[in-house]
């Protein structure tokens, strides 16, 4: 059991908007885990006093450096190894 917090920003703003290149998709991280033992097991984006005001774990910017406060959802995946319900 633990916590990940990691984050991906654009420290130059006005250069980024500049571009007129905005991106539409991409990862902000890839995470891999070694299997300790085999049982049910999932991974999911929560609030956390490190964060606080979260949506679901995350916080998110506009174009413009702006904090979005609702407008959007957070979709949790599913429980990996779910053949195994030891959980």
């Amino acid at each position: 059991e633990g916590v990940l917090n990691f984050g991906k920003i654009y420290t130059r703003l006005e250069d980024y908007r500049a571009s007129a290149e905005p991106e539409t998709k991409g990862s902000v991280a890839v995470i891999t885990f070694k299997v300790l033992s085999e049982k049910a097991t999932s991974i999911v984006f929560a609030d956390t006093e490190r964060m606080p005001n979260s949506i679901t774990g995350t916080i998110v910017f506009d174009w413009y450096g702006n904090r979005l406060t609702s407008g959007y959802n957070v979709v949790q995946a599913g429980i990996i190894n779910s053949d195994n319900q030891n959980l």
